[in-house]
């Protein structure tokens, strides 16, 4: 598996959470997060918003993410939380949820920027070595 490297337990938990409730419990093997390296580090992202995991759950299910959705729920969060919710869903797919650097990145504070960077490392192939 990918190695992963979280901001908190929290973090972690809602990762696993949400990563359980886009495949389910019998599709997660071994290898799906290197597989789907759009869907690993957008959900990487969302869970870095720990404070909005209710929001988070309502908008994820079985392979789906309501991205539009979640995006209008997201217009009353934070900068930082915006920001992040914006890059998770450009790296999801970038062609339906087009986004400047300044809008993932212009909020962050720096724990929230570390999971940003690191997000954008896992998708495009560019996390060190265990």
């Amino acid at each position: 598996m990918i190695d992963k490297r979280f901001l908190s337990e929290n973090h972690v938990l809602l990762f696993q959470e949400l990563m359980s409730r886009f495949f389910g419990e019998d599709e997660i093997g071994h290898d799906m997060l290197t597989n789907h390296r759009d869907l690993g580090p957008s959900l990487y992202a969302l869970a870095a918003i720990t404070y909005k995991a209710d929001d988070l759950r309502r908008h994820i299910g079985r392979h789906h993410i309501d991205f539009p959705g979640l995006l209008k729920t997201g217009e009353a969060w934070s900068d930082g939380e915006r920001s992040l919710l914006r890059l998770a869903a450009n790296l999801w797919n970038d062609g339906d949820h087009p986004a400047t650097v300044g809008d993932c990145f212009g909020g962050l504070d720096a724990r929230n920027f570390e999971a940003a960077t690191y997000a954008l490392r896992w998708r495009f192939g560019r996390l060190d070595p265990a």
